[in-house]
């Protein structure tokens, strides 16, 4: 006899934040096509176009990035340098800075002492002035070539990380020199002009900040100046009719996040675009996004900056741009520079930009995270690292065959291990187990014993001897076992075991 068993062991999975996993690889669309908006990639055309640039500086460069470590932007600036005796001036993050904490383990990394190592190599060939606040990404060569970018001129940024780059025109390359001149002589912090210093300079009083005209945007070092990239983000956010989309590689700011939040909640289709693998601190802003109702993804590496307005309309307003959307955008201690993007442009931006979201991870809403299942990217508080692949199994089922019980009023008993699998990368919410237990039958040939205490001579005369209360056997062997018709004589049968002195209840097929 055989009788099906069941039980469903449940277990705890705690998540705090989950993106659900993208199958779909990026594809670059990265630019060589007359258009002058390009995407970074493998193939480097972001990065060529840049050297080109360098190139073809005859008089003076102006660049500014937080960051910059490419060995080959590097040769092209030391050969303008000394061959052609270009005059180069670079505003670029104070040394202190490269030094800093960081919660994504990609700026440490750049943070390195190659970026250093490489800034060293400048001295006597570059004008170097850093100071913390110069976040902007660009390049003017002589006032009539340039581009902005929204990585940091780094091998990595530009070759990995989604991150756009735009040419720009010499109406604005003049405008953004202006910038330029102001940063390098009013607001610098430090210089360096020769190996070893890094000195404290002061303000010149003698140039201004000015709001450029055109396309160009400013984030002001000044607290009594109005970001206008500020105020086109959420002007860009507000005359949305359809939809918005939103990238950045940092969120926290208060103006913008409302804003979204609120169109979102009148009806506007809002994706946000942020890192599914930053510190929980940035990943709170998104949960937030996306428990407000707007479309949150998380694109591996993005870097990119840009506030998009109807991408699917004929009219879409769009804005690129080094700030990202987080508080130093309001704080007045950030030079970034933006610029709206005519609608020429836009049919290229939004060829980029649907490429992203074809690729992103889907941010699990907070009310889901209970019950979601799948391939997940899971943040885990205290892990290392805190971003885990996780396969998440809602229910499942483990067949463990057939199991002999060792006696019939066992049977109950009579079970497998009944534990949550446990392997790397893998976890159950309920394991329902199923088996079978074979209940033990009388073996052939068994003798039936009938008496528990034979009659026999006592002195007194014959007694009447005791017979067995169960049916008591024999087995070839010598077992002596008590054999029951049915399974439900099972428990009063064990009762008689030891006064039988038998080993099990059987059955008696």
């Amino acid at each position: 006899m055989e009788i099906p068993m069941e039980k469903t062991i449940s277990s705890h999975i705690t998540i705090k934040y989950a993106f659900r996993n993208s199958k779909n690889e990026l594809s670059r669309s990265e630019g060589g096509t007359g258009s002058a908006v390009y995407q970074s990639g493998p193939e480097g055309k972001l990065r060529s176009k840049i050297v080109e640039i360098v190139n073809g500086a005859r008089e003076h460069l102006c660049i500014c990035s937080f960051l910059l470590s490419d060995p080959e932007i590097e040769k092209a600036i030391i050969k303008a340098s000394k061959d052609r005796r270009v005059r180069v001036y670079l505003l670029t993050a104070a040394e202190t800075l490269l030094d800093a904490d960081d919660e994504d383990e990609q700026f440490k990394q750049e943070r390195s002492k190659s970026q250093k190592d490489m800034l060293r190599r400048f001295i006597g060939k570059v004008y170097l002035r850093s100071a913390r606040h110069y976040h902007a990404k660009y390049i003017i060569a002589d006032s009539v070539n340039g581009m902005m970018t929204t990585c940091n001129f780094t091998t990595k940024a530009l070759m990995e990380n989604p991150e756009f780059g735009v040419l720009l025109g010499q109406e604005q390359c003049e405008e953004l020199r202006k910038e330029f001149i102001y940063q390098f002589w009013e607001c610098a912090e430090l210089e360096s002009m020769t190996l070893g210093t890094m000195e404290g300079v002061s303000r010149e009083s003698r140039f201004q900040s000015n709001v450029p005209k055109g396309d160009l945007r400013l984030s002001f070092h000044d607290e009594k100046a109005n970001s206008t990239i500020l105020a086109e983000c959420l002007d860009i956010i507000d005359s949305a009719e359809d939809s918005v989309i939103a990238t950045s590689y940092g969120w926290g700011n208060k103006e913008i996040a409302d804003k979204l939040i609120s169109r979102a909640k009148a009806g506007v289709k809002v994706t946000i675009v942020g890192r599914n693998h930053r510190g929980l601190g940035q990943t709170k802003h998104l949960q937030k996004f996306r428990d407000s109702g707007c479309d949150v993804l998380g694109l591996p590496w993005i870097h990119a900056k840009c506030v998009i307005g109807d991408i699917q309309t004929s009219s879409p307003r769009i804005m690129i741009m080094s700030a990202n959307l987080d508080e130093y955008l309001t704080s007045g201690n950030s030079h970034d520079i933006g610029l709206v993007i005519p609608p020429a442009e836009a049919s290229r931006v939004k060829t980029i930009v649907e490429q992203w979201l074809h690729s992103s991870l889907q941010m699990v809403p907070k009310d889901e995270l209970k019950s979601v299942e799948g391939e997940l990217k899971v943040a885990k508080e205290g892990a290392d690292p805190l971003w885990q692949n996780l396969t998440v199994v809602n229910e499942t089922q483990i067949d463990h065959g057939t199991i002999q019980a060792k006696s019939a009023e066992k049977a109950e008993k009579t079970k497998p291990q009944l534990k949550v699998p446990s392997q790397q990368g893998l976890a159950y919410r309920n394991v329902k187990h199923t088996w079978t237990v074979e209940i033990p039958t009388l073996a052939p040939k068994a003798k039936e014993e009938e008496w528990a205490k034979a009659p026999a001579e006592d002195g007194k005369g014959k007694n009447k001897g005791a017979k067995h209360t169960e049916r008591v056997f024999v087995e070839p062997d010598g077992t002596r076992v008590i054999g029951i018709e049915s399974i439900d004589d099972a428990d009063r049968a064990a009762k008689y075991l030891k006064k039988a002195k038998a080993k099990r209840v059987v059955l008696i097929s």
